[in-house]
């Protein structure tokens, strides 16, 4: 039932039915109007389930793996710049809580706001477009996104690597690492670092909670409170030398392979399964006579009897 509610010839219909100006919504008495195709007896109905289900449990897992590399390469950060343990620290004197060898610079120092405008008409339909709703909430990894066909107005233009935080309401904690190219909302602040060495400290010093926290006190506006860059720009960081930074951004380049590793992997993913989505749901692609291995997930609901 969960895959026949999501398939497009269902959704599609359901649009049809709900009612609402604004905000298009179905009621009861709508829902009781959705007209269902004949179902399938019900071991049909688990192997189309656990085809699909199979797709899913893979996106989850990967899912999961990107969170554990995000938070490597954050608590990597978090030892390294916050704790000040980073590579022969023993060894290095500290003047008024700064490490011999670091300089006291403002943001702008090391990365630059990018505000190239583009207009709707230049933008390739199918060209990737990233909404607020699109920068996800405590991660720095893109994983949803739309098309260009889908905006109705001028956008800003990012290029992949380039770090894009969402401006309206700070406090939301919307920071990512763009691995792709493509257009954003013009309320997004795209930052790029002046120099590749300072990506992986650019990212987790705007990405942290310290940095989430002053952008929300310095926001402007009281309904729609957005961050003032031109103010966060100044804002004085313990930059580290070259050396280390270098270090850092190596292991932090592993990492970030690894996650948009995974990503592309699930992005295929979602596409295969999309594409066979309607046609299990319809029939098209007939199951009866597959000997289809249930995953994990459903195993146990596979033992139980089955009705017609």
């Amino acid at each position: 039932m969960a895959y026949l509610l999501s398939s497009p010839a269902l959704r599609a219909y359901m649009i049809l039915l709900s009612n609402g100006a604004t905000v298009g919504h179905l009621n009861v008495t709508d829902i009781r109007k959705l007209s269902l195709p004949s179902l399938p007896l019900l071991p049909v109905q688990r192997k189309v389930a656990a085809i699909l289900t199979a797709y899913d449990d893979l996106i989850e897992t990967n899912k999961r793996r990107i969170a554990l590399f995000e938070k490597m390469a954050e608590e990597l950060y978090r030892e390294w710049f916050v704790r000040m343990r980073f590579p022969g620290h023993q060894d290095t004197k500290f003047v008024k809580s700064v490490p011999e060898g670091w300089e006291v610079r403002p943001i702008s120092s090391f990365c630059e706001e990018i505000r190239a405008g583009v207009k709707k008409k230049d933008l390739a339909d199918d060209e990737i477009y990233i909404g607020l709703e699109h920068i996800p909430r405590k991660s720095i990894a893109f994983k949803e996104w739309a098309t260009a066909d889908s905006i109705d107005s001028n956008k800003l233009r990012f290029k992949e690597r380039d770090i894009l935080f969402s401006k309206i309401r700070p406090y939301l904690h919307k920071v990512a690492l763009a691995h792709f190219s493509g257009a954003c909302s013009s309320d997004t602040i795209v930052l790029r670092p002046c120099d590749q060495i300072y990506e992986g400290f650019l990212l987790f010093t705007v990405f942290s909670d310290t940095f989430i926290e002053l952008a929300t006190v310095a926001a402007k506006g009281t309904k729609m409170p957005r961050a003032d860059w031109a103010f966060l720009e100044k804002l004085e960081l313990k930059i580290p030398p070259s050396e280390l930074l270098e270090d850092y951004q190596s292991r932090f380049e592993e990492i970030f392979a690894l996650i948009a590793t995974l990503l592309k992997a699930n992005q295929q993913a979602t596409e295969t399964r999309n594409l066979l989505l309607p046609r299990l749901i319809s029939g098209k692609l007939s199951v009866e006579d597959l000997d289809i291995q249930f995953p994990p997930s459903m195993r146990e609901e596979a033992t139980e009897p089955a009705h017609a």
